[in-house]
């Protein structure tokens, strides 16, 4: 591996995978973290994952990103001591924002809600991702009731995941290798942190306001 993503999602994820994809490195996403590793993920949340089983899960990859990778950034640089860090950043109060946009997304698509419930391969990806979000941001993140509008986001803990998350990495991080990245910065920052020649394309920008789910049609 050669880059652990450290940002949270909604700090420029999916665009930083573009980006990944431009470069030419290879990537894994949630959907790679789910449908490959999905079991080795929950013997982590079970307190049973080893340094080794990251080193066999993301040994043939270049870069990760999403969740649960930034949650367990400090394990995946035991794996890959050689591997730089980029941690994404943007305001709190617009990530706060593009995280409620993203929930109401998904709300209001009734083929997402239909597709978490009815197929087994959703509700299997639902138990994933609710688990994941339950490890991230605090047992009262429950994916499955927001969706169906049961409960909410409890804005206090994900605030206040949104400010540790990041400190923890500027402070834990080795500096030599590590990049506090906006995506709105562009190319040149990131292709010098990476040693990279700038690609003659425009910098990508995905999922703006929470529409991955339109990717999903």
């Amino acid at each position: 591996m050669k880059v652990i993503m450290a940002g949270l999602p909604k700090t420029g994820t999916k665009t930083m995978h573009a980006a990944f994809d431009i470069i030419g490195y290879s990537v894994y996403d949630i959907m790679e973290h789910f449908w490959l590793h999905g079991d080795q993920w929950n013997k982590f949340w079970s307190g049973k994952g080893t340094i080794a089983d990251l080193e066999e899960m993301y040994k043939d990859v270049d870069t990760c990103v999403d969740g649960p990778i930034f949650y367990y950034w400090e394990e995946l640089l035991q794996a890959f001591p050689d591997a730089k860090i980029i941690l994404t950043i943007r305001d709190e109060d617009q990530w706060w924002k593009s995280m409620q946009k993203q929930v109401e997304n998904m709300q209001s698509n009734k083929m997402f809600s239909a597709m978490m419930t009815l197929s087994p391969t959703g509700h299997r990806y639902l138990r994933f991702v609710r688990r994941m979000m339950m490890v991230e941001f605090g047992s009262m993140f429950d994916l499955h009731d927001i969706i169906h509008g049961k409960n909410v986001m409890n804005e206090m803990i994900c605030r206040r995941t949104f400010r540790q998350s990041n400190l923890y990495v500027m402070q834990k991080a080795p500096k030599t290798n590590l990049l506090v990245y906006k995506v709105s910065d562009g190319w040149e920052p990131l292709c010098k942190f990476l040693d990279v020649p700038v690609p003659n394309v425009p910098f990508p920008h995905k999922n703006a306001r929470g529409g991955l789910l339109e990717t999903l049609k």
